[in-house]
């Protein structure tokens, strides 16, 4: 198995024009300071070989993190080794990151059991470096505890050789759903956690560092251009502004997705707002491009069908509250009523008494 892009929202490549000139730290957007504090904590990280627990929503940009980590101490130079757990069938684990599917030991002079690792195997193209082992509640609990006894040992016997060889790894883990969950429910084994959590590291949604998300969608948006042979094309203050505003559900994965259709389809250099109102659409909780379907709709009804979604999906978020959803959207409450007559949209009934 060779290790591939696991996380498609690194927005930007390390190394690149836009990279050296924009606000980064180790190709981490870092206006924030959410961001900030993120950065630190990578350059913390990065300083030892401990284990680093990333926790935070899908599409936040977990791999972009694990590979600052990487790339801003010790391991610079070495391998960087993903592994989708999540993807690996149980039943290949083992075999995949160890080389074998069955433990073998070598008992050491001094007491411990030494874990075998065949040459080629995942474990083995990581020393030296950083394993990034994405969603790990998904390997089997042998494949934990093998794990586990290798990172706290320190060392391997590698194929038949009967030399024991360090294993300086630093791992990285990224949990699917928040550990002390996984361990309560016994899916993630606390010896294994323990060499994986040394450090803990939460990378926040799109919603909580709103003011790098206009250099966020710069960077998509110049990548996209590059990658379809387009000029370089640009957002507009009010576009810009917009992007900033909406919810983001699935962070950086969603802005990526709208504003690729947006290249493709917007006609000048200039993305403004109007370009951009055409392109998405609000369904309750969810943001998404807006379907090719959509486009026989003139600018003023796709501009109206935005309103109302996004209007309604506020309202729905706020249950129904009006004043709560007017100051929400930075309108008057009268001008969020008179929009509400217009548009035909209505609060739940249960709430309006207390509007």
């Amino acid at each position: 198995m060779n290790p591939r892009e696991l996380d498609r929202t690194d927005l930007v490549a390390p190394g690149t024009d836009a990279a050296a000139s924009a606000p980064f730290g180790w190709g981490l957007v870092a206006l924030s300071a959410r961001m900030r504090e993120v950065i630190v904590a990578v350059e913390r990280a990065g300083a030892s070989r401990l284990g680093v627990c990333l926790t935070g929503e899908p599409g936040t940009g977990r791999e972009l993190v694990a590979r600052a980590i990487h790339r801003c101490g010790l391991t610079a130079r070495e391998p960087f080794v993903p592994i989708p757990c999540d993807e690996i069938p149980p039943s290949e684990a083992e075999r995949l990151v160890f080389g074998a599917t069955a433990p073998r030991f070598r008992r050491l002079p001094r007491g411990p059991y030494c874990e075998n690792v065949a040459p080629g195997a995942l474990l083995h193209q990581a020393v030296n470096g950083t394993l990034y082992l994405r969603h790990p509640e998904e390997l089997p609990d042998r494949a934990q505890a093998r794990l586990a006894r290798a990172l706290r040992d320190g060392e391997v016997q590698v194929g038949s050789d009967a030399v024991p060889h360090p294993l300086a790894v630093r791992p990285v883990a990224a949990f699917g759903l928040e550990p002390q969950r996984l361990l309560a429910e016994g899916r993630v084994r606390a010896d294994f956690y323990r060499r994986v959590s040394a450090i803990a590291i939460d990378v926040p949604p799109l919603r909580d560092r709103r003011e790098d998300i206009p250099l966020l969608a710069a960077h998509v948006i110049a990548r996209t251009c590059r990658a379809a042979g387009l000029p370089t094309k640009r957002l507009t203050e009010g576009a810009a502004t917009l992007l900033a505003s909406l919810p983001w559900p699935g962070n950086a994965r969603d802005l990526h997705l709208v504003l690729a259709a947006v290249v493709k389809s917007a006609p000048g250099q200039d993305i403004d707002l109007d370009v951009l109102l055409c392109h998405i659409r609000v369904q309750g909780p969810t943001l998404q491009p807006m379907p090719a379907a959509a486009f026989s709709a003139t600018l003023r009804e796709a501009k109206t069908a935005f309103e109302r979604e996004y209007i309604t999906a506020v309202l729905a978020h706020h249950h129904g509250r009006v004043p709560e959803a007017a100051r929400a959207l930075g309108v008057q409450r009268t001008n969020l009523y008179r929009k509400l007559r217009s548009l035909r949209v209505h609060p739940p009934l249960s709430s309006r008494s207390g509007a």
